[in-house]
């Protein structure tokens, strides 16, 4: 299940610790969301994608964010 998946969707704060890899989607239906990180070089987001693979460059993204008011801190998306 993607971490985004299993959280609320109101006023909401996912905490990563370690590498997360997979694709990571954050529907407009859940706005107000925070992925706090433990450090850029603790947590990483990371999904090896390619616009081939994925149909095209709009869809071969790691993290998509849809919703109002994302804060993402303390953490790096890599590709």
């Amino acid at each position: 299940m993607a971490p985004s998946s299993s959280i609320l969707s109101l006023n909401s704060l996912c905490m990563f610790l370690l590498m997360i890899r997979e694709k990571i989607v954050v529907p407009s239906t859940k706005p107000f969301i925070t992925f706090q990180g433990a450090g850029i070089k603790k947590t990483v987001l990371v999904w090896h994608d390619t616009a081939a693979e994925a149909g095209g460059t709009g869809l071969s993204a790691s993290t998509y964010v849809e919703s109002a008011h994302f804060i993402a801190q303390d953490l790096t998306f890599a590709v």
